[in-house]
């Protein structure tokens, strides 16, 4: 945050230079009363800021500069329902005399909104927002409206650039494998209306599309595995699907990222003709964002999974099989050049299924009591395996020369039924907790949220595959929900522009 210093803070005082100030060049030359300086800003004061460099006048301490006029108790300009925290303020600013009680009360607003800036500067997550929004009430009192505008200027350059705890992280991926699912706009509704602003789709279903302009839902897109060839093959081939699929959408809808290809691995059968196709792809459908002028909005990558994972215990050991590193660590410095994440899809569920001697249940659904695994070579410890899975991958992209990548889970989840272990009470714990952690982190990166989409919206009934794959839904074809889940998102952000 601390880049944003400067010019934000320069840009408060260009618009303190074009208001009605209280003294000098700005207001028409005025002295301040009873010997104050006159800032540079053309405020008047008594400390060194008003009285040191750029002081246009009263400046030499000639004349006694008094305290000027008592501004009373700061309970005269901060009522209680700006505050959760009324009494502790209160308290603490009564602790020091000089706060907020020198001046007229346009003065004393400006020092407390000062204070209120610079201490939402220095705070992080919810904390950082509940200062700055304290009351529009108190803001809107400023008689300064330039000012005003310049604190509104401060928090829309501020707000992009933070991660509210739990609100952001949480995508669902929107399968379309059933004969019985909502329109798509009955889905798009479905999503704003339980609070869920990120979407996977994963081809580029035109009537989806349509119906998330203006939705305010962010979207990763698949390019599907069959179509990789054409794309990798001719340059003007991923133009014209980046025009027909990005373009004509673009900015209605909020694209995010562009997934070419999903799971594609060297050594599954079912995978293997499209290895060689993926980064080509890659790079033309990126030339075709950068000619859109899209490259900062957008970013391209791939979906990867688990499977391709040679070593994944303990964490830091992670690493990519060695027979698909020919095919991985070309992606990756592809990433790395164009500041894309990866995407992984990470499924606790098949790891268990697939070794539940030694894999606790508790381990996979984030309800061990304890540590479980301790990492010997970084001493990091491990309550769930999401986290272990997700830090193994983070190990082998830095083995393969990526080891700053983020890393965005486009795939996660448990089954209701049809498979050991898949039951509803299970999958609800599973879902409940992942939503409630990604908020934190992992041992490896703690504190920073990791981006992650829940599969999947709805049970899809012509999914092929073992029949768990047919009940991973959150919600039923019939649009109610399996789980009571929370996505934290107020749908206030996901209602229709018009």
């Amino acid at each position: 945050m601390r880049c944003f210093g400067f010019p934000i803070f320069s840009l408060l005082a260009w618009f303190a230079v074009a208001s009605a100030e209280q003294c000098g060049r700005q207001a028409r030359g005025a002295l301040c009363p009873g010997g104050l300086c006159c800032s540079q800003f053309g405020w008047c004061g008594s400390t060194p800021d008003y009285c040191g460099a750029g002081c246009q006048s009263q400046c030499s301490g000639t004349a006694t500069p008094s305290p000027g006029p008592s501004g009373g108790d700061i309970t005269n300009l901060i009522t209680r329902s700006m505050f959760d925290t009324y009494d502790a303020f209160i308290a603490a600013a009564r602790s020091f005399p000089g706060f907020a009680t020198t001046g007229v009360d346009a003065t004393r607003k400006r020092e407390i909104a000062a204070f209120l800036g610079q201490t939402s500067h220095e705070a992080t997550g919810v904390g950082y927002i509940s200062l700055f929004f304290i009351s529009t009430e108190f803001y809107y009192s400023i008689t300064n409206k330039h000012f005003m505008a310049a604190i509104l200027l401060l928090l829309g350059l501020l707000m992009p650039s933070l991660e509210i705890a739990g609100a952001q992280s949480i995508g669902v991926c929107n399968g379309r494998d059933g004969n019985n699912l909502p329109s798509p706009q009955a889905v798009i509704d479905l999503y704003r209306t339980s609070g869920i602003g990120r979407m996977r789709l994963y081809s580029p279903d035109p009537a989806t599309l349509q119906a998330l302009r203006g939705s305010n839902i962010e979207l990763i897109l698949d390019v599907p595995n069959p179509n990789l060839q054409a794309l990798a093959a001719d340059a003007s081939a991923a133009t014209q699907w980046v025009q027909t699929n990005i373009r004509n959408y673009y900015p209605d809808v909020r694209f995010r990222y562009i997934a070419v290809g999903n799971e594609v691995d060297p050594n599954n059968g079912g995978t293997t003709q499209y290895v060689r196709f993926v980064l080509p792809a890659m790079q033309n459908i990126y030339n075709a964002i950068v000619a859109a002028g899209l490259q900062n909005q957008i970013r391209v990558s791939t979906a990867s999974y688990t499977g391709l994972l040679g070593i994944s215990y303990p964490p830091s050991d992670g690493a990519f099989r060695e027979n698909v590193r020919s095919f991985m660590d070309p992606i990756i410095r592809f990433l790395v050049n164009n500041g894309s994440p990866l995407l992984v899809n990470v499924y606790p569920y098949f790891s268990y299924i697939g070794d539940p001697i030694n894999i606790q249940l508790s381990y996979a659904l984030f309800t061990a009591p304890g540590v479980v695994v301790r990492d010997p070579n970084n001493n990091l410890e491990y309550q769930n395996l999401f986290d272990a899975l997700v830090d193994a991958h983070y190990a082998a992209l830095g083995r393969a020369g990526g080891p700053n990548l983020d890393i965005v889970v486009s795939e996660s989840g448990w089954p209701s039924e049809g498979g050991n272990a898949a039951t509803l009470d299970n999958a609800s714990t599973y879902y409940r907790n992942l939503i409630n952690h990604v908020r934190g982190g992992t041992p490896r990166r703690p504190g920073r949220a990791i981006e992650t989409y829940l599969f999947a919206m709805f049970d899809e009934n012509l999914k092929s595959g073992a029949e768990t794959e047919r009940h991973f839904g959150l919600f039923y074809p019939n649009r109610q929900p399996k789980y009571q889940l929370t996505f934290n998102l107020d749908t206030n952000q996901l209602k229709k522009n018009v």
